[in-house]
């Protein structure tokens, strides 16, 4: 959980860097989270360990839950990064989309 606990304190740093609100990661199980915030919506990340490979994981969802419920829930999106700033930068990316609301189509 050290290495996870690292990168998820770098990933912060650099959302912040990026000019947005972001809380500390916070332990909380098989898991640490965090919440950003864009444009007065709240997207929690869910940082997590990946088993097979060296890259940062961050699930971002809505959803209030534990670290399971986070892995399994269809809601959401993930992170898949090398290093905190591509992790930053795709983090906001999709924080984006999941904020966004539908087009209402024509009338």
């Amino acid at each position: 959980m050290k290495k996870i606990a690292a990168e998820a304190r770098e990933v912060v740093k650099e959302i912040r860097d990026l000019g947005y609100r972001c809380s500390e990661p916070e332990d909380v199980g098989d898991c640490l989270e965090s919440y950003v915030e864009l444009d007065d919506n709240v997207v929690r990340l869910v940082f997590l360990q990946p088993r097979y490979t060296d890259l940062i994981l961050v699930k971002l969802t809505d959803e209030v839950s534990g670290c399971e419920e986070a892995i399994y829930s269809p809601r959401g999106l993930y992170v898949l990064a090398n290093n905190p700033r591509e992790a930053a930068d795709a983090i906001i990316s999709k924080a984006k989309m999941l904020i966004a609301k539908p087009r209402s189509g024509p009338s």
